[in-house]
């Protein structure tokens, strides 16, 4: 039988050096140790894909922790990649794509990812320092899934393809303020070692977000 999904619980700060400054790793993207996550998170770029080493012990409940590789997006996007783990991992180490409102370690956000035993979720967090609302894309999806998360507006779609099937997700969230912090992540849940995720032809599409309608009749 698999195991249960853990609950929420409240992560106790640990007292550590000062974490290191964000790093800048090409063109857009930043790398950033969310939260107290440690080891620190480290990348490593190869034709077509993307290694990426995250530590932290948990992405679930009021605060987070966790390597992520990400770029500022206004308005519209959709990011896609395959997401694989290449290591053994803990069984509830997260890797998956993540639209963040910022990089503080209670921000809301919307996210797809893979957990070791090949489940798939789509989670959001509507407001700072919130509990996460989970929701079961898939509970077997085997090797060569394609992970998506687009926004249309308020609407965010995640999305799972494998072997010419797709599974989605639809959050609607009209609070998300436009700028948001989007890209890939992983998070090994696992106090003393940073695992790796590999990220294969990671995709990012932008537009502009609608102006909101008016009302241009005269009195």
């Amino acid at each position: 039988l698999r195991d249960p999904a853990p609950r929420a619980v409240e992560l106790p700060k640990i007292r550590r050096p000062e974490p290191a400054p964000t790093q800048s790793v090409t063109g857009d993207w930043t790398l950033t140790n969310i939260g107290d996550a440690y080891p620190r998170a480290a990348l490593r770029f190869a034709p077509n894909e993307m290694m990426l080493w995250g530590g932290g012990r948990d992405l679930f409940a009021k605060r987070d922790e966790f390597g992520f590789c990400s770029r500022a997006i206004s308005g519209n996007f959709k990011v896609s990649a395959g997401v694989t783990f290449e290591a053994d991992v803990h069984k509830h180490a997260k890797a998956g794509l993540m639209a963040r409102t910022g990089l503080e370690d209670d921000d809301p956000l919307v996210m797809v990812h893979i957990f070791p035993d090949d489940s798939c979720i789509a989670a959001v967090r509507r407001s700072r320092g919130a509990a996460l609302e989970q929701f079961t894309l898939a509970e077997k999806i085997g090797a060569g899934a394609r992970l998506s998360l687009e926004r249309k507006g308020d609407v965010f779609v995640a999305e799972l393809k494998r072997e010419g099937r797709t599974v989605s997700h639809t959050i609607k969230f009209s609070g998300f303020p436009k700028a948001a912090q989007v890209g890939p992540f992983m998070l090994s849940h696992d106090i003393a070692l940073s695992k790796p995720a590999r990220f294969i032809d990671l995709l990012v599409k932008t537009s502009e977000l609608p102006e909101p309608a008016t009302n241009n009749t005269q009195p």
